[in-house]
């Protein structure tokens, strides 16, 4: 899926759209719950309230606005789950203790186990994988306006362009001739 210019609009407003305190408690803001909070209770699934998906959304926004400037972010959503995946045993018990139904048999039995050699951590982190990537998905093909939005965003910018100079003078900056 190529990323346009507009999709990572909505992601870097849906980015702002919350309170990261230095505590790390992570919130929407009082006047986004609105348009993102029926979004936000989806990414968490059964896992309400939940800091840790809540710094896992906020993560993966972070990475897809600010780190990876490319056109296809979902070509770097594997770079981008495995970076957030922990590293550390310690903090993959933690992640497990924070919901116990994370490490259900149901669960275990939709990973795909090729290698016999792996331990119990490899499981868990493979199960945070899998929970982090699903969300990054999920959040790179959401549809943040509906097609009034869009439309009417589109006019905004056709009246400012026509403000400016036309078309002409705006096609000529951004693709210049070469003499």
């Amino acid at each position: 899926m190529i990323t346009t210019t507009n999709q990572k609009e909505q992601l870097r407003k849906f980015y702002d759209a919350f309170n990261i305190e230095p505590s790390g408690y992570i919130s929407l803001k009082e006047d986004q719950k609105e348009k993102y909070q029926t979004f936000v209770r989806g990414l968490h699934g059964d896992e309400l309230p939940n800091n840790w998906r809540y710094t896992i959304i906020t993560d993966l926004l972070q990475n897809f606005v600010n780190e990876y400037d490319q056109d296809d972010l979902e070509n770097y959503l594997d770079e981008i789950t495995d970076s957030l995946v922990d590293v550390y045993n310690i903090d993959l018990i933690e992640w497990l203790k924070g919901d116990i139904m994370r490490g259900s048999f149901r669960e275990l039995k939709e990973l795909n186990i090729d290698e016999p050699n792996l331990t119990i951590f490899d499981l868990i982190r493979q199960l945070q994988y899998e929970a982090i990537y699903e969300m990054g998905s999920r959040i790179l093909n959401h549809q943040y306006q509906t097609f009034e939005e869009f439309h009417e965003e589109r006019i905004k910018e056709e009246v400012k362009i026509e403000d400016e100079g036309g078309w002409t003078d705006y096609l000529n900056s951004k693709y210049p001739q070469s003499s």
